[in-house]
């Protein structure tokens, strides 16, 4: 049998967190001495990271009236940088962190279910979690490797075609970051940088997705644990000592609890799925623009994949949450047979379906809620962009 750990819906994005430096949680298996190396090597990463912005902001002041080209190129890295380091702060916040580790603790109770059924309905949402997680990190990967391969492919051909270059004269670079030295004469550690700035963007961007897709398959996950147990509710040999109006009440509990955590989620997540939901059209309509351009092709097919993906998996299993929490567990309390049960039952039954017409919703802040239809309507934004652009 695989360890709890192993059998965790947060195992990817934890693993991701981690070599990210983004986990301001407890690290139980690790001695003092490695936590303390890991937290200066979580500031160190990041400072590195951060230094990118002010350089870039730089580099966009030095350009935006030499070449036009360069600063839109910088001014899209830098919004790009801000969106991410946004979501890193977000992350390390203490909020989010509690979040995760109370959603830990109680999903193992379904790991440590005696019910196989329990145990299989979150196997399940595990292996979906492990999929999305290694889908969207594929993805990001890809599109970072494109992005290296090309620009060393360009320096590459930079060398053949001008042997004799002189240290200063200009050479391609992937980033046009600002540096406190000529980067053309320092070529090869101006370009390890660029190189180490997109990794570090792989890893901080794969981790937040992964952490806002997992905490919200949990939140599927709990509500089809209460849709199967209500619809099996008469049927549990160790509850059947309970009335069926103390059964009501406990699932009614567990009901409450999941619309406080839901609760809590939008209070700290809204902001990172506010960043992402507003600048997604931009970024699809930009990448498109690029495609048609024939700017870039492989990179930009690949990230124009990626975004489009990102956006409809983080809808999808927000809509499911509407779904779930409205649709399947109204069916099983109809399902359900109350009509045998005594009035206080039934009254409670009633109670809870009411409070099931009121879907558990995936805040967007000031756009409302996450859907598959919203997603759709930022696809055809991103469209009406690009024509906008194209004519």
């Amino acid at each position: 049998m695989k360890p709890i750990e192993d059998q965790s819906l947060f195992r990817a994005c934890k693993i991701l967190v981690l070599c990210g430096g983004m986990w301001r949680g407890n690290i139980p298996n690790w001695p003092i001495a490695h936590q303390k190396l890991y937290k200066v090597f979580l500031r160190g990463a990041q400072f590195a990271y951060f230094f990118c912005l002010p350089s870039l902001v730089l580099s966009l002041w030095v350009n935006v009236d030499q070449d036009n080209e360069k600063a839109i190129s910088v001014l899209k890295n830098i919004t790009f940088v801000v969106v991410i380091f946004c979501k890193m702060i977000i992350i390390q916040s203490r909020p989010v962190t509690m979040l995760i580790e109370a959603a830990s603790e109680k999903e193992q109770q379904a790991i440590l279910s005696e019910d196989p059924q329990i145990s299989e309905i979150h196997r399940r949402h595990v292996v979906y979690t492990e999929f999305v997680v290694k889908s969207i990190m594929l993805c990001t990967f890809l599109a970072g490797l494109a992005y290296v391969v090309g620009d060393l492919y360009l320096a590459n051909e930079f060398y053949k075609l001008h042997p004799n270059a002189a240290p200063t004269d200009p050479k391609p670079h992937s980033i046009y970051f600002w540096f406190p030295f000529n980067p053309d004469e320092y070529y090869k550690i101006a370009l390890t940088y660029e190189f180490v700035h997109i990794v570090q963007t792989v890893i901080y961007n794969g981790a937040s997705h992964a952490v806002v897709n997992s905490a919200i398959i949990f939140v599927k996950v709990e509500l089809k644990i209460l849709e199967y147990e209500i619809r099996h509710m008469m049927s549990k040999p160790n509850l059947s000592n309970l009335t069926p109006a103390q059964l009501m009440k406990i699932h009614i509990r567990k009901h409450q609890e999941l619309i406080k955590w839901v609760c809590k989620f939008n209070d700290s997540f809204k902001y990172i799925i506010l960043l992402e939901y507003s600048v997604v059209s931009l970024t699809l309509a930009s990448t498109l623009t690029e495609i048609l351009q024939g700017i870039k092709m492989v990179f930009n097919g690949i990230f124009f994949l990626l975004s489009t993906l990102s956006l409809f998996i983080l809808s999808w299993n927000a809509n499911e949450i509407i779904v779930t929490s409205v649709f399947d567990l109204s069916d099983a309390l109809y399902h359900f047979p109350w009509y045998e049960l005594d009035k206080e039952a039934q009254e409670l039954v009633l109670f809870m379906m009411l409070r099931c017409k009121r879907s558990l919703n995936i805040s967007n802040g000031p756009f409302g809620f996450l859907t598959l239809r919203g997603a759709v309507s930022r696809l055809k934004l991103a469209y009406s962009v690009v024509s906008v652009l194209s004519r």
